[in-house]
């Protein structure tokens, strides 16, 4: 993955969603699910849950290496040449 955009943005919704749960299960806020009662000790799970997940994210996102326009550059220039580019072949 060249781009950390997408990873960013996911990383840090998912840590908006551990915090809220924390919020949920410090305050004892149930949720209504239809008919299902959710109580509030069970935001502890989701903020378990949500907070392991943001801090995979967060340590995926600091292993990706950052791409700068040099490497981008050298990586063009290695590629060979196109049809357009290359020199006219002498057919007999």
């Amino acid at each position: 993955m060249k781009d950390k955009a997408p990873l960013t943005i996911l990383t840090l919704l998912i840590t908006v969603v551990a915090i809220a749960n924390l919020v949920r299960f410090i305050w004892n806020i149930p949720i209504f699910i239809g008919a299902l009662l959710l109580p509030g000790w069970t935001g502890a799970i989701a903020y378990l849950a949500c907070a392991l997940l943001a801090a995979w994210s967060f340590k995926a996102l600091y292993l990706l290496p950052s791409v700068s326009p040099l490497i981008f550059e050298k990586e063009q220039k290695s590629h060979p040449l196109s049809a357009s580019q290359q020199k006219p072949h002498d057919y007999p």
